[in-house]
């Protein structure tokens, strides 16, 4: 008997398993829109979990979903109530390690074009609360001459 993850196996069964030990999920909202969160189409949300499937299963080989009712409290104190589908992949430690950047960069990606403020995403029971990366704001040449004249302006009424 070998032990192979949690089960002691037969060389023979150990022959024909594989064992994937890596769990992890994408709960996939309902919603769209950070303040409003406004329920979108049946299709949309189909093509939202599909997109997640496809993503998932390209990396670690499938998926598993189910359908559930998620909530949270949004930062204006909203208590907001969803459907949610939790999209669920298993991976090989070497799949994971290889893929894990793609993976979270991934799942911030999905909450700016889903308009979240946030994705939850679990990895071996911890949950994890990924927000879209934020936009880096530039300030053009003229903004910035704009800016520098306004504050000479306030300079020199602050001073008489």
């Amino acid at each position: 008997m070998s032990k192979v993850g949690t089960l002691d196996l037969t060389e023979e069964q150990r022959k024909r398993t594989f064992h994937l030990p890596i769990r992890q999920s994408v709960l996939v909202p309902s919603t769209s829109g950070i303040k409003e969160q406004k329920r979108i189409s049946n299709d949309k949300l189909k093509k939202r979990v599909n997109n997640v499937r496809k993503f998932l299963s390209k990396r670690f080989g499938g998926f598993t979903d189910v359908k559930a009712t998620g909530g949270f409290v949004l930062r204006n104190g909203k208590l907001v109530k969803e459907r949610v589908v939790k999209v669920t992949s298993f991976a090989t430690k070497k799949d994971f390690k290889k893929h894990k950047s793609s993976v979270l960069k991934k799942v911030s990606t999905w909450g700016k074009k889903w308009k979240q403020e946030a994705v939850s995403y679990t990895n071996e029971g911890d949950l994890f609360i990924i927000e879209p990366k934020k936009k880096k704001r530039t300030i053009t040449p003229t903004t910035r001459r704009k800016l520098l004249a306004n504050l000479v302006k306030a300079r020199k009424a602050i001073k008489r």
